[in-house]
């Protein structure tokens, strides 16, 4: 049924959502392991020209901030649900309206009706 096609289709893209933050998330991911791969090697053949201390909290900079890219992505996501939730249940909410309008007018039509044959 149409209804079936509806739910497959909102599984599927749901499902698509959770993949798209978790390539993003593995992206960003693939990003600081690249960063701090060459901050490594930098610190190795002894190119880097901060000292040891500065070295590693560049490295802990690094990863803060990619924790925290992490958390606004997810939390952009997550919005983005709740946005759509929120019209889908507008949507059904007005449609449940109209169809207690439809029915409470036909209900007055039927009681005017009555009223009119005394």
């Amino acid at each position: 049924t149409i209804e079936c096609l509806e739910d497959h289709i909102r599984t599927l893209e749901d499902e698509a959502e959770v993949l798209t933050v978790g390539l993003h998330d593995a992206e960003h991911f693939g990003e600081t392991l690249k960063r701090e791969n060459f901050l490594m090697r930098q610190q190795l053949d002894g190119l880097y020209t901060g000292t040891i201390n500065d070295w590693a909290n560049e490295i802990k900079s690094l990863n803060i901030n990619t924790a925290i890219q992490r958390a606004k992505d997810e939390l952009s996501h997550w919005q983005h649900v709740a946005d759509e939730a929120e019209r889908e249940l507008r949507v059904e909410v007005s449609a449940a309206q109209q169809q207690h309008e439809d029915a409470e007018n036909e209900a007055r039509t039927k009681l005017d009706a009555l009223l009119e044959q005394r």
